[in-house]
């Protein structure tokens, strides 16, 4: 940053939706979203998101070595939804997956997976769980979910969640329509964006005193 340099470090045919994050601990690793068998035309336009395979995900250094798989998507998980985040210093990370028909019903949407795990665990069930943040501490996560939009917030240990607020985003095509939402450093407010005037914009919720709490018991 000082420096206002920049230089490659890792490149592949179908890492172009990578969604990159520096793990937010040691800061030593770069998570990256895989789109295996995904293609772009010669314009750079997508064409296939993913091919029959899906996404999945998997880390190097900062340097761009040390490579290493994780074990979700197929065949080893359901398809990841390719909205994930570390969870926070654990060097673990939060994925939501898809459900589709016929798919487990008792089977959770939110999954924690690390390196050398054989593959993901539930963190949290009975909600369409998309776009999702968790605090700096990697204690708690807030999401959006479908359809209705409203912004939910759960404990990571106990998989306990609640509904914030409606976020009343239309879930559209244009990225503005999702809520995206993420906690503010202290934890006292919700971001996300909506486009219930038509327009999307920014919002903030205030997160009551003892909400989180009670997420813990």
């Amino acid at each position: 940053m000082e420096a206002g340099d920049f230089a490659c470090v890792h490149q592949g045919r179908d890492i172009f939706n990578a969604h990159l994050q520096f793990e937010p601990g040691a800061g030593r690793d770069l998570l990256i979203q895989h789109n295996r068998g995904g293609a772009l035309d010669e314009q750079g336009t997508i064409v296939r998101l993913v091919g029959d395979e899906g996404a999945t995900f998997y880390l190097i250094d900062r340097a761009g070595g040390n490579l290493r798989r994780l074990n979700i998507g197929k065949p080893h998980s359901r398809p990841v939804q390719g909205h994930q985040v570390w969870l926070g210093p654990t060097g673990r990370i939060l994925s939501t997956l898809v459900r589709r028909p016929g798919d487990d019903p008792d089977e959770g949407d939110l999954v924690a997976i690390g390196p050398g795990d054989d593959r993901p665990r539930e963190v949290a069930r009975g909600r369409a769980f998309d776009h999702v943040a968790v605090s700096p501490d990697g204690r708690y996560f807030v999401c959006d979910v479908n359809p209705t939009a409203e912004i939910v917030v759960g404990a990571v240990a106990t998989g306990r969640v609640r509904v914030l607020c409606a976020s009343h985003s239309s879930l559209g095509r244009p990225q503005y329509t999702h809520p995206h939402p993420f906690f503010s450093p202290d934890l006292r407010q919700v971001l996300f964006n909506s486009d219930r005037t038509g327009l999307g914009q920014i919002y903030m919720a205030t997160v009551p005193e003892g909400f989180l709490a009670s997420l813990d018991e």
